[in-house]
């Protein structure tokens, strides 16, 4: 009989100690989930609102190449060393050459929009062009805006 009842409470120690551990990890998770959400929503706020491509257009002259175009910032900060980077592409979609020049103001404030001209020589068998934009070594997204003002 004695034996059974140290079982019995043995069980009921394993079982509450597996409850606990539940409990705990739960709440951890928990915490880890609210902190990673915290974390991305930061995240979030800070990263700046995507440059905005109001006007783009091209000019030929022989077998040369020059994109044109205007890009505002609708950020709330300046972007420093701006330039438009321009690739050539084949009727069938490869890659023919790339330029980049940086655009026309040194530092696009906040709001403001700026032209900028990537001349591409030996643009003969072009198909269509892509236009990107990069502050030093990144990457700086866009959304085309040409048709909505």
């Amino acid at each position: 009989m004695r034996q059974g009842l140290w079982i019995a409470v043995l069980a009921v120690v394993l079982v509450g100690a597996a409850v606990s551990v539940a409990t705990l990890g739960s709440g951890q998770l928990r915490r880890a989930l609210r902190a990673a959400d915290s974390t991305a929503a930061s995240a979030a706020a800070a990263a700046p609102a995507p440059l905005e491509l109001v006007a783009l257009g091209h000019e030929r002259a022989g077998d040369q190449l020059t994109v044109r175009g205007t890009v505002r910032n609708p950020s709330g900060t300046a972007m420093d060393r701006l330039t438009a980077v321009v690739l050539l592409l084949t009727p069938e979609g490869d890659l023919l050459t790339s330029g980049n020049a940086a655009i026309d103001a040194p530092a696009l404030a906040p709001g403001a929009e700026s032209t900028f001209a990537v001349t591409l020589p030996a643009a003969g068998d072009v198909g269509r062009y892509r236009v990107s934009f990069r502050t030093g070594d990144r990457l700086v997204s866009h959304v085309d805006r040409r048709h909505e003002e």
